[in-house]
């Protein structure tokens, strides 16, 4: 589906990541702007070694992986709003460039992530997030309750 995105827009075709869609993105963002519900944005990476859980079902089976990596960052909407210097660009074209510029990043650092040795990733990550995981149950006990509480925030935002 991101690959045909990528073709019918004439973007580059990432390996990591999806090409956000910035539609959705900006209305929210607004929204919760205009209601004074916003002051800055989570852009949250998460980076697996092993095993890469494809749906929620490899979690009940126990296909999961060895590492868990999470890349946080935290932007105010005075940075996201300052991020283009273009004066002409109106503020849902400077929301969208800066969704773009964020998965650009994201599919960077994720090819960065892969591509180089476990020890080296640990020095690169010291300032992220890392769970490790020594069983399959002790994941599945961690896992489950970051799951329902990312599903939980995205509905809280949606709605």
């Amino acid at each position: 589906m991101s690959d045909k995105f990528a073709d019918d827009n004439n973007l580059k075709k990432y390996e990591h990541v999806l090409h956000p869609r910035t539609t959705g993105f900006t209305h929210v963002y607004n929204e919760m702007l205009l209601n004074g519900s916003i002051d800055s944005v989570q852009d949250i990476t998460i980076a697996y070694r092993g095993v890469v859980p494809e749906n929620e079902t490899d979690f009940l089976r126990g296909n999961l992986p060895q590492e868990i990596h999470f890349f946080v960052d935290n932007f105010s909407c005075i940075q996201i709003q300052k991020s283009d210097d273009s004066v002409q660009l109106d503020f849902k074209k400077v929301l969208e460039n800066w969704l773009v510029e964020r998965w650009k990043r994201k599919e960077e650092l994720l090819s960065e992530f892969h591509s180089i040795e476990t020890e080296k990733k640990h020095s690169m990550l010291s300032n992220y997030y890392l769970v490790e995981v020594t069983s399959n149950a002790s994941m599945r006990m961690l896992l489950y309750p970051i799951y329902w509480l990312l599903s939980v925030l995205a509905l809280v935002y949606l709605f």
